[in-house]
């Protein structure tokens, strides 16, 4: 199980360690080479066997490298980039680890190998979600602009990374650009539409708490009363709606009605008592 969990895990370290917006630096050649030496070697987990100390010194160091990478510069981008076309036969979490370096460091010359990346079939999987994961940070356009057809089109004829990552790399784009009315119009079609895998539903009802409005609020009620069963994904539209109230004063207006009517119809008595416990919690 730890093999299969260890590159969720460094991905995760990776993601945490790289907030904020990356300022340019100018990095010496051999500089940039020992930046990346340590990347690959911090990319490399700690023994299974090792102690509590030992792993929590890895996971420390590999915090600190990442950090450092995120803003390197583009000598370290340009070095991250040579040592990734090396790394066919390395493991994932490394491969990942130095498309992201690039990514950051030198995004409009990664941009293009992103996208072969994520649209080659037959490439792993989680290499390819890793490909649109950084498009959607560094290049969002391109993002948008190969995730959009996916969505819409629905039921792709070829393989691509998990419906729930690709929306929200679409979500993450779309904010980035501000596209609005577009980007609500995506969202609420692929959210209530049943036939949809439900991770992908889910991420879509999240993402749309960042679009105030009328639209907004339909197609979240529209999810509230669907008759699929699926209690996690009317809570997640429950959740949304109360984050949404929070900033949009038409629909904290109407929430609690809302809410109300559901639950004195609802026939699910867990869920009836989760709306029970909004009302209480939101409403008094």
């Amino acid at each position: 199980m730890q093999r299969y969990l260890l590159p969720s895990i460094l991905l995760i370290l990776l993601l945490a360690a790289c907030n904020g917006e990356p300022q340019a630096k100018t990095t010496a050649p051999n500089d940039a080479d020992r930046q990346i030496r340590d990347l690959v070697a911090a990319l490399a987990p700690a023994p299974a066997s090792a102690n509590s100390a030992v792993q929590n010194d890895w996971f420390n160091r590999f915090r600190e490298v990442s950090d450092r990478i995120r803003t390197a510069g583009p000598a370290v981008g340009q070095a991250a980039l040579d040592k990734f076309h090396e790394s066919d036969d390395e493991p994932l979490a490394m491969r990942r680890g130095l498309l992201r370096a690039a990514g950051y460091n030198l995004p409009v010359e990664t941009a293009p190998l992103l996208e072969a990346i994520f649209e080659q079939y037959g490439e792993d999987l989680g290499l390819r979600t890793a490909a649109i994961e950084m498009l959607s940070e560094t290049s969002p356009a391109d993002a948008i602009r190969l995730i959009q057809p996916i969505i819409e089109k629905r039921r792709p004829g070829k393989t691509y990374p998990e419906a729930e990552r690709l929306v929200e790399c679409y979500a993450k784009a779309a904010l980035a650009l501000e596209l609005g009315k577009e980007a609500q119009l995506v969202l609420s079609s692929y959210a209530t539409d049943l036939f949809l895998d439900q991770t992908g539903r889910v991420m879509a009802i999240k993402a749309l708490a960042d679009y105030p409005g009328s639209h907004t609020r339909e197609t979240l009620r529209t999810v509230l009363v669907e008759s699929t069963g699926n209690g996690y994904l009317r809570r997640i539209s429950v959740k949304s709606l109360v984050k949404l109230a929070e900033v949009d004063p038409e629909t904290n207006t109407v929430l609690c009605d809302l809410i109300n009517e559901v639950m004195t119809k609802e026939v699910d008595l867990n869920f009836q008592q989760h709306l029970i416990n909004i009302l209480e919690k939101h409403c008094q």
